[in-house]
């Protein structure tokens, strides 16, 4: 019995804590891209200061999350990957759109960082998001087998 609760108990303070803290650092790549997509479409420099520290925000707590999700599972081998390729996505492939739509004033120079977007950053931001899921159903499914397997010495019948 006490293998079966150890056991679940792993389940929900680790590949649980993990799956949660997977799926908020891809809710932060999310806002990234949503802020990236308004700083290069905005012609306020106001507006394009909110879309920045939204960014910036985003930044950090992906990283923080990721942090979070590789503490709770050192194992798996891929998490650090994904945190890299992430961190790489919003400082150096988006860099160069983040850059110019930084000072982008006029139709043409908005024109050309939105284009920057589409083709840099928006393709790359579709890569990556499917791996968390990925990542986080294997982890799951995989330990969830694994403590299904004492399920039925965990069921108590009256006697």
């Amino acid at each position: 019995m006490l293998k079966v609760n150890d056991s679940y108990q792993e389940l929900l303070d680790r590949d649980a804590s993990a799956a949660l803290r997977l799926t908020q650092s891809n809710r932060n790549l999310d806002t990234a891209r949503a802020s990236i997509s308004d700083m290069v479409m905005t012609r306020t420099k106001e507006a394009r200061a909110r879309a920045e520290a939204g960014l910036n925000d985003a930044r950090e707590n992906f990283v923080r999350f990721m942090d979070l999700a590789i503490a709770a599972v050192p194992e798996q081998s891929e998490l650090p990957k994904l945190k890299a390729d992430g961190f790489s996505l919003l400082t150096e492939t988006c860099g160069a759109a983040i850059a110019v739509g930084r000072g982008a004033n006029s139709e043409t120079e908005i024109a050309m960082v939105q284009q920057l977007y589409l083709t840099l950053c928006q393709p790359a931001f579709a890569a990556i998001s499917p791996r968390f899921t990925s990542v986080t159903e294997k982890s799951l499914r995989t330990r969830s087998k694994s403590v299904l397997t004492f399920q039925p010495l965990s069921v108590t019948r009256p006697c």
